[in-house]
């Protein structure tokens, strides 16, 4: 018996988060390097903080916008693009944070083969935006 009891409480519990969880798809825009627009729901990705639009990072002892540059190719790669995304939590300004699709390995493949804003030096994003 207790074994169907707590059978009974995980299946509610999950049955629960997935009431609480509102999920989101259609078409995406992307709004910067971490951020997308699905409907009327801006969409923080999880587990991802990219360079602010307004950030520079160096390479080769020179500077350039990364933060535009991230954006960017953000945008060329997802604009328009179906995704489907499960909401995960809510930062602090309600913004839903969700995982729309598999990207920690592609960052993976890119910081270990030194491609994109991997190949210099940069500030991390969230201690860049403590001190701008």
């Amino acid at each position: 018996m207790p074994g169907i009891i707590a059978a009974c409480i995980i299946v509610s519990a999950f049955a629960l988060s997935s009431v609480v969880h509102a999920d989101a798809s259609g078409r995406a825009s992307a709004i910067d390097g971490d951020t997308i627009e699905v409907g009327d729901e801006r969409i923080r990705l999880h587990g991802i903080d990219a360079p602010e639009s307004a950030q520079t990072c160096l390479a080769g002892g020179e500077g350039w916008r990364c933060g535009r540059r991230t954006t960017r190719a953000f945008r060329d790669r997802i604009d328009s693009q179906a995704v489907a995304c499960e909401e995960r939590d809510r930062g602090r300004y309600g913004r839903m944070m969700a995982v729309c699709r598999e990207y920690v390995a592609e960052e993976a493949s890119a910081k270990a083969a030194r491609r994109g804003l991997w190949r210099g030096d940069f500030v991390v994003p969230w201690d860049w935006r403590a001190n701008a």
